[in-house]
């Protein structure tokens, strides 16, 4: 590859053979790896003398690879240098190699640690974290210690997904660090949770809400308000039981729809059917579990007119349910639609476009 200017690396394997050729004149190179050491690291990018830019993210490494001073020989040339180090072990990272004047003066590159209480693991990162725009899960539910070389601790401007699990008391202190979130996944009393949460980053940032809840009761509903509330929430996520409280409220803003049923199993009633799309009458995009539905013909005659595709999973038994599998045939005789296009596939999954 002789004219290759730009790569992209991501693999699990725990080594890079230098002995792949890749072009000399490469300037960009993005590394998503595993187990690797930092010997490895220094044959492969011997032969690439023009890199600029080069970022890596890898998990559970040595110790060798956080060695501030052999980084400051490799990448003496190279402009811009970001990385993101899950660690197995706190002693062998020696922050202090990267608070020389070559770090701080010369490159401007600031460099945090991040230690969990109850982990051995640790993540070492430079400013600002950039990794897979999540920060690794499910580290953020512990106690978390920082330090940094730089003036202050760094927040997260590139992570845009967080997972809240239930463990609470979450320490807010790091939450607040995550100043971009605009995608939020949540694991338990979703009521506590919003409140807890909305205390500690910005929810008009979020877009996308998902539930992923082994709850099948629902105690308090107060996060229906919560949720309703959020001024840029387009995409909702959430088991069967959340819908149909979501349901009291209008959602004209929300054009993505999933209705899940594997933690809460139950089927939409007929009333519950017409309330659904009177909520939410603005929906394009609409996925759900068959096993949600028994009367699927209502489902689909009284959908609102927004909706152009349809997603919906067959799984389990369905030997009750009319029909069990969707099929075309089914769909001209028992349903209003008209000029419309459907597919399935071996995974039980059925797509209508309309």
């Amino acid at each position: 590859m002789p004219k290759l200017r730009k790569l992209d690396i991501d693999t699990w394997k725990p080594h890079l053979s230098p002995s792949i050729r890749i072009s000399t004149d490469l300037q960009q190179l993005s590394i998503a790896t595993h187990a690797i050491s930092m010997t490895n690291i220094e044959l492969f990018l011997s032969q690439m003398r023009h890199l600029t830019y080069l970022t890596i993210f890898a998990n559970v490494l040595r110790g060798d690879i956080v060695d501030g001073e052999r980084w400051a020989r490799l990448v003496n040339n190279i402009v811009t240098f970001k990385f993101s180090f899950l660690i197995s072990n706190r002693e062998c990272v020696n922050l202090n190699s990267f608070r020389t004047r070559f770090w701080l003066e010369e490159k401007k590159l600031y460099v945090t640690l991040d230690q969990w209480f109850d982990k051995t693991q640790v993540l070492l990162y430079s400013h600002p974290f950039f990794g897979f725009h999540r920060y690794p899960h499910p580290y953020i539910e512990q106690w978390c210690t920082s330090e940094s070389t730089g003036p202050k601790l760094a927040t997260f401007p590139h992570v845009t997904r967080l997972i809240v699990d239930d463990q609470l008391p979450f320490v807010k202190e790091p939450l607040k660090r995550f100043t971009h979130i605009n995608s939020l996944v949540m694991r338990g009393h979703l009521s506590i949770l919003l409140r807890y949460v909305s205390s500690c980053i910005d929810m008009s940032r979020i877009t996308k809400f998902a539930e992923e809840n082994r709850y099948t009761e629902i105690e308090d509903t107060q996060f229906a308000r919560i949720l309703h509330d959020l001024p840029n929430l387009h995409s909702l996520a959430v088991n069967i039981n959340t819908v149909i409280v979501l349901c009291a409220h209008s959602w004209p803003h929300i054009f993505y729809l999933n209705i899940d049923y594997s933690f809460a199993p139950k089927s939409l009633t007929s009333n519950e059917i017409h309330t659904l799309w009177r909520s939410f009458d603005h929906v394009q995009c609409f996925t759900f579990d068959r096993r949600c539905v028994h009367d699927l013909a209502k489902l689909l005659n009284c959908m609102t007119p927004t909706i152009f595709k349809l997603l919906t999973y067959q799984f389990g038994d369905l030997s009750n349910y009319d029909p069990p599998l969707i099929t075309r045939e089914w769909l001209e005789l028992n349903t209003k639609l008209c000029h419309f296009d459907c597919s399935s596939n071996d995974y039980n999954t059925a797509h209508l476009w309309l």
